[in-house]
């Protein structure tokens, strides 16, 4: 039995490691730039956490052989513990209903937490054109190491937005209208 859950772990490893060189989309040979350590840095962040670790940390260390024109870079990654959603706090929504807010936060509690989905919420969110801005913050529950709490703050847009309009035509000549919208009706 230990044999094979070492076998499994070794298994994960390796389909891990694929997964991240293939998301790295780096080109052996490619000339070196001072930037590539970061921009690979911020990639396999990226790639777990959205993939459930919320707390994962990448370091990079960099070894230049300038004789040889060679660059050696090392990734390390401390996982952490995968991390699910406890709960979703809704923050500064006072015209606006909660669940206009729900049906636009791709994640609920329970779920696995991914990166890209908070990311997806907060576009969705913004595109709704009820907030000018939205904040989307995530923190550790008390007591735990592998859950945390979305903390998720609207500032909302004013709910009328009044507009003038003028111009000229070559029928009516001097034309103007004025315009009164309600941008949340009944808070949806």
């Amino acid at each position: 039995p230990e044999t094979m859950k070492r076998l499994e772990r070794e298994v994960r490893f390796n389909r891990t490691i694929q997964e991240v060189l293939k998301a790295l989309d780096l080109k052996v040979g490619e000339p070196y730039v001072p930037r590539l350590p970061l921009v690979l840095q911020g990639k396999v962040f990226d790639f777990y956490r959205s993939r459930g670790y919320r707390f994962a940390e990448v370091s990079v260390r960099r070894d230049i052989d300038r004789e040889r024109k060679e660059a050696r870079l090392t990734l390390e990654v401390k996982e952490g513990p995968l991390t699910h959603i406890n709960e979703i706090h809704l923050h500064g929504n006072e015209k606006t209903w909660d669940w206009v807010l729900q049906n636009r936060i791709k994640l609920q509690p329970g779920d696995l937490y991914n990166e890209e989905a908070v990311r997806e919420s907060y576009r969705s969110l913004l595109r709704s054109d009820l907030f000018s801005s939205v904040n989307i913050d995530s923190r550790l529950v008390e007591g735990t190491q592998d859950r945390v709490d979305l903390d998720v703050t609207v500032s909302e847009r004013a709910k009328y937005r009044p507009s003038i309009l003028v111009g000229f035509g070559s029928y009516e000549l001097l034309r103007g209208a004025l315009r009164f919208e309600n941008m949340n009706v009944l808070g949806t």
